[in-house]
Formats: structure tokens, C-alpha cells, sequence
């Protein structure tokens, strides 16, 4: 009887197909999203390496399965040309495992082949640039994360932006390099509007890189309304990270 109701549970399974590239289920698409930016246009203290590691790695395991993790470094290369060092779906690791039609062993080794271990390889990656940018393009890159890594309609899916920065938005468009800018005078103009995005139930947190040649506080209150002129669920949440 139980060798015939475990088949009956193999056999009524739902196949479901997967994305080859992100392991998501392709027709009804990721569950959730975390989508993390580490800027690394300026160099990083051996403190503050061990700090972002251990924050990415804790925001990394709240993805359940089907949630999808991306990844991206912002550093010498453009906007354009940047791309997702990460952009997968986490699976199941055995935990909730059927033990009449499924292998616990098997599923935490194939998750941590194909998940864990990518993402640890690429921020360790990431943690050992030590080459400062003459750019940073903050706004720019979450516009192009909102277009091409985000679903258009939110709805009930849980979407959420982690920015690591020390804040310094430095590009053409708008510097916080230039003594004389005016952040209202820019939210109202036409480079701000060519460059936001309609972040409008996503959840930011910004986990702000502490550098003691500039005013911490002021930046993190720029940000905050530059946050919320981009319709933000919340104001964003603000983690310090010293070092």
C-alpha cells in the first residue's frame, strides 16, 4: 500500500517546466524579487568587505524557492554595458522534502551547486575590486534594473532593492561632486525625469557604505527624497555600514 500511494504521488506531481538560464518556473515566473546593488566605484575597507558580505548573504537566504536573486556590481563598465553578475531563482533544499518521492541529499547538494554557490563565487568577486571608477551612476542602473530585471505589475509579489553605496551619484545627468548642485532644482527637471523610475511597490533598503570625507547624514536625506519622488512603497530603510 505505501509502495503504490508513493507512486501515486510521483505520478500526480505537477510537471513544471524551468527557465534554462534562471531556473524559474517559466510560465508563472519568479515568486519574489531581490535585486542588489553593490557600488563599487570607490574602494572598500577589509571591515566593511566583511560586513556587505554577511548582509548579501543574509538577504540571499530569505528567497524561498522560485524567488529570484540579482546581482549587480557598479563599476568601471557603463550602464550599458553592464550587466547581472547574478540572475537565478533559488530552489527547494530538501528541508520540506516528501521522504516518499524525494531526496532530501540530492536536493541541498543541487541547490548548493547550482545557487549557493554562484553567488558566493561572484561576491567574493565583487569584494575584490580595488579599482576606483570615475563614475556612478546610481539612478541610471536602478532604471535599468526596473526595465529589465523587474515584472511591469507588482501585484502580490514581494520586490525588493538592496543598494550598497557610499551615495555618491556621479554622472552626467547629476553629481553629488559638484559644489554647486541643487537636488530640488534637479527632481524637477528634465535629466531627472529621463533617468527615474516608477518604483511603486518595491521595497528599498539602503545599506550606506560610511565614508568619513563626507557628510553621511546629508546624502542619506538626499536619498531619501530622491526615493520617494520615485514612488518607493515605503521610504526607504537605511542601514549604516561603518568601517
Amino acid at each position: 500500500i505505501v509502495i503504490a500511494f508513493g507512486f501515486f504521488l510521483w505520478v500526480s506531481k505537477p510537471n513544471i517546466e524551468l527557465d534554462k538560464a534562471t531556473g524559474c518556473e517559466k510560465k508563472e515566473g519568479p515568486n519574489n524579487y531581490y535585486a542588489i546593488i553593490l557600488d563599487n566605484t570607490d574602494t572598500l575597507r577589509t571591515i566593511q568587505k566583511s560586513s556587505v558580505k554577511k548582509k548579501i548573504k543574509g538577504i540571499v537566504n530569505e528567497a524561498g524557492p522560485n524567488d529570484k536573486v540579482i546581482i549587480y556590481s557598479l563599476s568601471n563598465f557603463s550602464v550599458e554595458k553592464t550587466v547581472p553578475l547574478i540572475d537565478i531563482c533559488s530552489m527547494p533544499d530538501g528541508s520540506d522534502a516528501n521522504e516518499l518521492t524525494q531526496n532530501k541529499a540530492f536536493m541541498r547538494k543541487h541547490k548548493s551547486k547550482l545557487f549557493d554557490a554562484p553567488i558566493e563565487e561572484a561576491v567574493n568577486k565583487m569584494l575584490q575590486n580595488d579599482k576606483a571608477s570615475q563614475a556612478s551612476p546610481i539612478i541610471e542602473l536602478i532604471q535599468k534594473i526596473r526595465i529589465q530585471n523587474l515584472p511591469d505589475k507588482i501585484g502580490n509579489k514581494k520586490v525588493e532593492i538592496h543598494l550598497f553605496s557610499d551615495l555618491l551619484q556621479h554622472s552626467e545627468n547629476f553629481s553629488f561632486y559638484d559644489k554647486n548642485y541643487d537636488l530640488k532644482k534637479f527632481l524637477k527637471s528634465l535629466e531627472f525625469e529621463k533617468i527615474k523610475s516608477d518604483l511603486s511597490g518595491i521595497e528599498v533598503t539602503i545599506w550606506q557604505l560610511i565614508n568619513s570625507r563626507i557628510d553621511n547624514i546629508r546624502l542619506r536625506d538626499h536619498w531619501k527624497e530622491i526615493f520617494v519622488e520615485m514612488r518607493t512603497k515605503y521610504r526607504p530603510n537605511i542601514e549604516p555600514i561603518s568601517g
